[in-house]
Order: structure tokens, then C-alpha cells, then sequence
């Protein structure tokens, strides 16, 4: 343990962590699918890790909900991509 983060700054960090996790796979804010929706895939990439979220729109909705969250870190090669590439990849990940 760093010697500059007390045990209680840890437990907070920690607390604050779990917290986060829990109330972004969680509803509200995570959706279950509905295939009858239209959806978004929204990509970002990085220099070591890429990312994803699937949207949908309700009916009566102006925002789209996030219905699925993905992300990787990158390896080997990919670290020498370019973030269009590192986006682009993920378009085929499984």
C-alpha cells in the first residue's frame, strides 16, 4: 500500500468503486434489449484498451439507454494501432 493513502482513503476509493460498478449495470441506467428498437453502437478506443456501449431509443425517449457495455485491453500488436484502427477492430471482436 502506498504510504500516503490511508487505510480509511482506501476503503473509501474502494466503497466508491463498487458503488459506481453497481449503478452502471444496474436499471435505471442499464436497459434491458428489446429487438423491436432501433440500436447505436458507440466505439472509443485507446492507446491500451477499447471500449463499446449498445444503445437504444424508447418511443418516447429524446436520449438513448445503454442496453450492453464491452471493453478489452489491448495485446501484442494492437498497441501499435492507430485509435481508428484500435475502433475498427473492435468491430469484429466476438
Amino acid at each position: 500500500m502506498n504510504k500516503d493513502c490511508s487505510q480509511s482513503t482506501l476503503r473509501a476509493h474502494t466503497s466508491s468503486s463498487l458503488k459506481l460498478k453497481e449503478d452502471l449495470t444496474s436499471t435505471p441506467v442499464l436497459h434491458h434489449f428489446d429487438p423491436s428498437l432501433r440500436m447505436a453502437v458507440h466505439i472509443n478506443g485507446s492507446q491500451n484498451a477499447v471500449g463499446a456501449v449498445l444503445l437504444q431509443r424508447q418511443q418516447n425517449e429524446d436520449n438513448p439507454r445503454p442496453v450492453a457495455f464491452m471493453s478489452r485491453k489491448l495485446s501484442g500488436a494492437q498497441y501499435r494501432y492507430d485509435a481508428r484502427n484500435v475502433e475498427h477492430s473492435q468491430y469484429k471482436w466476438h
